[in-house]
């Protein structure tokens, strides 16, 4: 199943001009653009009611939502379906899209760790999302996170309320860079991309190793050291 994440955008060339300062290359085809870098792949969606979510490409929706009990959870739409998840998550099931080109190249906020969302519904989560052949690849509840990956790859990170100490916006993709982080941080600096959040909470001396940032549809970004 084909996975990749979507933002609005209140203004198309903002949005465009801040995933070419990350680093994001871009791809246009008919009406739709696409951004992307090495493993991981967001359509820009222009439309006024588009929102923050992630877009499944496959067939047969219809037998899809029947054979897993999701029928009464999900609207028509014009190009197949959408459903949300427990964390408040669009999920929209379209049946069709074409090759999208692929890249090794690592963008400016380093190397891409997933999808994450933040509930207080982390079991009837997991469940949903295991409708969609995921499964539980780290993590466990009792440490307040589970990471979850299909076929594909794609990894959603579900994360229990209260859980995280810095602000978190539902959804985000979040990048780990290690030991590297610092100097990556210091690369948005210098790009003079707007940081959300400057998170020092993890380091025992008080320094800012972690940010985030938003780009303008307002889908998060963490850009951590692990």
């Amino acid at each position: 199943m084909k996975t990749i994440i979507q933002t609005p955008t209140p203004n198309f060339e903002e949005s465009r001009n801040f995933y070419e300062k990350i680093g994001f290359e871009i791809h246009t085809s008919s009406d739709k653009t696409f951004v992307y870098s090495n493993g991981i792949t967001i359509e820009l969606n222009k439309d006024r009611f588009s929102r923050a979510g992630i877009k499944c490409f496959g067939t047969n929706w219809e037998a899809f939502l029947s054979d897993n009990g999701l029928s009464d959870k999900a609207t028509k739409m014009k190009n197949g379906y959408l459903i949300t998840s427990p964390a408040g998550c669009c999920v929209y099931l379209e049946d069709a899209i074409e090759h999208l080109p692929q890249s090794d190249t690592k963008p400016l906020i380093g190397t891409y760790g997933g999808f994450s969302l933040e509930t207080n519904q982390i079991e009837e989560s997991i469940g949903f999302w295991e409708n969609f052949g995921y499964k539980q690849t780290m993590g466990n509840l009792e440490h307040g996170w589970e990471a979850l990956s299909n076929e594909e790859g794609f990894s959603i990170s579900l994360m229990k309320h209260q859980c995280c100490p810095h602000l978190f916006f539902n959804p985000s993709v979040s990048f780990f860079n290690g030991k590297e982080n610092m100097t990556i941080i210091e690369g948005v600096r210098t790009a003079n991309i707007d940081i959300t959040e400057e998170i020092s909470h993890f380091n025992p001396d008080g320094i800012v190793d972690n940010i985030i940032i938003r780009d303008p549809g307002g889908l998060g970004f963490f850009i951590f050291s692990d």
